[in-house]
């Protein structure tokens, strides 16, 4: 593919990346996507601008976040900035209304990211609240060695930031722990089911810090 005319090369990773985009393979999508905007000609201001929509719809679920005058300098920064703001607080309210208010859906339905965004944006929100957690324990654990976090506590956060006591039942809090223990393996349940043991640090957790 490297021996292809640059033409070839730019259309190949635009229209396989936003396949895998479509696909909600974003980790698969962001490397093509990155390669065409980074060999579409800056003077092509048009397909520049539409490849860098289509990167942010795989870069901000991965938790790579765009400088905010980058997004402002191609005209993104109403649509995408409150979804960065709100994925790196950790708070799910703000992120729903980032994606889901009918000016922004329609937007993101229009562009084709509307679902993978709604998806793969919670789950750094949620790996963010376990973060948030395990960091206000380190402070106030002397030695800041912390080496297991209740799911009560974890379960606290999230209805912190949901705003919303309902629904947030030990069972509902294990499920969402134990996939996103499926995903980076740097930490895992304890038998009981009460603790989430951290084997290797949470700092993998957290995303665009």
């Amino acid at each position: 593919m490297q021996e292809a005319p640059q033409a070839d090369r730019l259309r190949y990773c635009y229209w396989a990346g936003r396949w895998h985009l479509l696909e909600h393979r974003v980790g698969v999508a962001y490397p093509l996507l990155r390669t065409a905007f980074t060999i579409c000609p800056n003077r092509m201001v048009k397909h520049k601008r539409s490849i860098f929509r289509q990167l942010l719809g795989a870069a901000i679920p991965l938790g790579i976040f765009p400088h905010p005058v980058l997004l402002q300098a191609f005209g993104f920064h109403t649509y995408f900035l409150p979804i960065i703001q709100a994925m790196k607080a950790g708070d799910a309210i703000a992120l729903a209304l980032a994606i889901d208010s009918p000016e922004p859906r329609e937007w993101f339905r229009r562009c084709g990211l509307h679902t993978v965004l709604k998806e793969k944006c919670l789950v750094v929100v949620w790996r963010n609240l376990v973060y948030k957690t395990y960091k206000v324990l380190e402070q106030i654990t002397p030695g800041g060695r912390v080496e297991s976090i209740p799911l009560g506590l974890i379960g606290q956060a999230f209805r912190l930031s949901y705003d919303v006591d309902d629904g947030w039942d030990s069972r509902r809090i294990q499920s969402i722990v134990m996939s996103l223990v499926a995903q980076v393996c740097s930490s895992f349940p304890s038998p009981s089911y009460q603790y989430l043991i951290v084997a290797s640090g949470l700092y993998r957790w957290s995303s665009g810090r």
